[in-house]
């Protein structure tokens, strides 16, 4: 994305020229969102904040003043179905539909999680960290999506992934700013780096706490000496993460590509959603039954896989429901790609269980003990303690968004 909006602002007609800007530009992204998890997690974190509050400021300001223009056209019937008139999707079938769209925009509230060792009083502050960031970006989307749809046009949202050339908060800044556009752009410009740096935050911590318990090669519970930074994890989620972004954008384009992986995280994120939610109630159950609450533990819980089963099946393209749709050529892949990682893992998870029982057991342990199975004093250093990730709530809420 962050390649994509360079490159087509540089060079909005394409050619040897964007592509060439698209790849440095993809690259710089990478790089400078690798140098913040290098430096570790209190800058990295203190990066993300900056980051993210700058895309937050801009895009609310713009979703302000398309509130303000839209005059008359401001509505509360955008929050029912009465607009939803896309062919094949009209009412709730399309609310459905593109709840698998909205899924992935929430990926990331979670990413609190995997920051415990590093965290301040993790057991307080992470819970409040996704629980708050979670509520925080959907407010935020809400606001910024009634703005967008009274300003556009209720009735019209279907055009607007072609609008100014399918980039359309672009076309709405260029509308109402004129040459201001080129803020909301740096706006969202940080709004990819801050995403990469959010999620490589989450995703480098698990590699080292899996590496850390012996579930995967100890090469990657590697730290800097200074930094204390998860380096191993962050040399191969970077790496592998570049090669997959140049790859897939020269092969499939950009946007092509951005929309097949995007589709391939949900998809394979979803079943791990759902199946937290229905651990939630054996968990407590099993480990905490006097505070087994019914309402809490298990309705809700069972009521979020019922509302994940359908946008799963919409993410695959698998055509069980009628609102389903065949999903178009690249995006087609995620399905079979996502069934081969989990066929993937299922084999390593069934390797752990027979030969490595004991690193299952210092992952899990870390769940149900009440204490770390992973010492912090392996990841920070004593001195850190105090404030390397005091602030995780903040960051994570930022990152999301």
């Amino acid at each position: 994305m962050f390649g994509n909006l360079v490159a087509a602002s540089v060079f909005p007609d394409g050619g040897t020229g964007y592509k060439t800007t698209w790849i440095i530009a993809t690259l710089g992204c990478l790089l400078v969102s690798g140098a913040f998890n290098y430096f570790g997690a209190a800058f990295s974190t203190k990066a993300g904040v900056i980051l993210g509050t700058v895309e937050i400021l801009v895009l609310l300001g713009l979703s302000v003043h398309m509130i303000i223009s839209a005059g008359d056209a401001n509505s509360l019937s955008v929050f029912t179905t009465e607009h939803a008139n896309a062919e094949g999707f009209v009412g709730m079938s399309g609310v459905i539909a593109g709840s698998v769209y909205g899924f992935l925009a929430f990926i990331g509230f979670e990413a609190g999680a995997p920051l415990a060792a590093e965290t301040k009083d993790p057991k307080r502050n992470v819970p409040r960290a996704i629980v708050w960031s979670a509520v925080i970006v959907g407010v935020f989307y809400v606001f910024g999506s009634y703005a967008a749809s009274t300003y556009f046009g209720a009735d019209k949202l279907f055009d607007f992934m072609n609008f100014n050339a399918g980039d359309g908060w672009i076309g709405i800044a260029k509308n109402l700013w004129g040459a201001g556009w080129i803020v909301l752009l740096i706006a969202l410009l940080n709004s990819s780096i801050a995403c990469a740096n959010g999620a490589s935050m989450g995703g480098t911590r698990h590699i080292w706490a899996m590496a850390h318990a012996g579930a995967i090669p100890k090469i990657f519970a590697a730290t800097h000496h200074r930094y204390r930074s998860p380096v191993g994890a962050i040399y191969v989620m970077f790496g592998v993460g570049s090669v997959a972004a140049i790859l897939g954008g020269l092969y499939w384009g950009p946007v092509a590509s951005l929309g097949l992986f995007g589709t391939l995280i949900a998809v394979i994120a979803l079943p791990v959603h759902m199946l937290a939610a229905l651990a939630c109630p054996v968990y407590y159950w099993r480990y905490r039954r006097s505070e087994f609450k019914v309402v809490v533990h298990l309705i809700i819980p069972t009521l979020g896989v019922l509302f994940l089963i359908p946008g799963f099946f919409v993410g695959a393209g698998i055509t069980v429901f009628s609102f389903v749709a065949p999903l178009s050529w690249p995006i087609n892949l995620a399905a079979p790609i996502s069934l081969g990682v989990y066929l993937v893992a299922f084999g390593v998870m069934a390797y752990l269980v027979v030969k490595k029982p004991e690193a299952l057991t210092a992952l899990s342990d870390h769940g149900h003990t009440g204490e770390d199975a992973i010492a912090v004093e392996d990841l920070v250093p004593a001195r850190a303690h105090t404030h390397s990730i005091g602030s995780v709530r903040g960051e994570v809420a930022v990152e999301a968004g």
